[in-house]
């Protein structure tokens, strides 16, 4: 977990909340940190554009070529932390 914070506190050059934080953990936590640091998310995240970002998390419901229910429910998870105001 400190891993994980230190490669976001690295890779991210804008504020963010502790519930943003708790977001890309779960997201980085799920689909790895080479995945993180060469995505579209992230590039969002560092232009402080929340919708895009937003749109981000979505795509990342398939595995394996397959769209699986569970990564939605966990993208959806990480958007509500990721949009919550404090």
């Amino acid at each position: 977990m400190q891993e994980t914070k230190k490669l976001i506190r690295d890779l991210v050059k804008v504020e963010l909340t502790k519930s943003q934080i708790s977001a890309i953990e779960s997201f980085i936590n799920d689909r790895g940190a080479a995945i993180f640091r060469n995505s579209n998310l992230l590039k969002a995240i560092n232009r402080n554009d929340v919708d895009a970002a937003v749109v981000e998390f979505r795509r990342w419901t398939v595995d394996g070529g397959k769209y699986r229910d569970d990564l939605v429910e966990l993208r959806e998870k990480e958007i509500s932390l990721f949009t919550k105001s404090h």
